[in-house]
């Protein structure tokens, strides 16, 4: 699943480069951090962690972080009474 999210990302970006794509997945990350909708959040933290693990080492600091996001919006989601996405 994620390689073909890859290669979209790929075919329809041909005029950025791959650090283009860090930085946009930084900002994304950080736009995520700030979404107030528990359920918005997790899904497009799960989608920045797909692309991340194109993009970036597995052991990457950013990709841990994503993960600590998604992992605390799991937790905030559950506590505020939210059922299974």
């Amino acid at each position: 699943y994620s390689s073909t999210a890859c290669v979209q990302l790929q075919d329809k970006n041909p005029m950025y480069n791959e650090s283009d794509h860090v930085e946009v997945l930084k900002k994304m990350a950080d736009i995520c951090k700030k979404i107030k909708d528990h359920e918005k959040r997790i899904y497009l933290l799960r989608c920045v962690v797909v692309y991340q693990q194109c993009y970036l080492l597995e052991d990457d600091d950013e990709v841990w972080e994503t993960h600590a996001a998604l992992a605390e919006s799991l937790q905030a989601f559950a506590d505020a009474g939210g059922t299974q996405i």
